[in-house]
């Protein structure tokens, strides 16, 4: 299991060849791995589902009730299941409008994930550049924050393959 869990500045997008509901999030024993959760701190990520019937997150058999889950400038899309009941006050749902969904660029363009994301600590600590190599934040001198999701918008972008995860045989 998992004492603490930070996920910072992610994509996950779910595949859409795949028709049988499923969940992004899944908390206590999965897979057989016992739950050790005792924090997961949830920032600056964009959480995408391409069936409506997917779920966002799940507690599983032996979950811990005394786990404490912190979640703030998400952006969640895709899912008729709502926001997950511990979705931060930054939270959103909204379409990220990746750059080029079909050519694998799942950089966003919406104007909830440019700059709005959060830059505190520990995220400013722990994410100091985004998948591509880019600084984060991308402009030093702003005052915005972070771009939400793990690559930031640039217009002219040197973009990296995106992994190919295969779910099973």
């Amino acid at each position: 299991g998992v004492a603490n869990i930070r996920l910072y500045n992610n994509t996950v997008y779910t595949n859409p060849g795949v028709t049988t509901s499923g969940t992004v999030l899944a908390w206590g024993d999965v897979a057989g791995c016992s739950n050790n959760l005792i924090q997961a701190s949830i920032y600056n990520n964009i959480f995408n589902v391409t069936e409506t019937q997917d779920g966002y997150s799940v507690f599983n058999t032996n979950y811990n009730p005394s786990s404490t889950i912190i979640s703030d400038y998400n952006i969640w899309n895709g899912s008729g299941g709502g926001l997950p009941s511990w979705h931060g006050t930054h939270d959103v749902i909204a379409d990220p409008l990746f750059a080029d969904l079909a050519g694998g660029d799942f950089r966003p363009k919406s104007n909830y994930a440019i700059g709005a994301g959060t830059s505190a600590l520990p995220v400013r600590a722990l994410v100091r550049r985004d998948l591509a190599g880019f600084s984060r934040p991308k402009n030093i001198n702003s005052d915005r924050g972070f771009d939400i999701g793990a690559l930031q918008y640039n217009t002219n972008p040197i973009l990296p393959k995106a992994p190919y995860l295969h779910p099973g045989p």
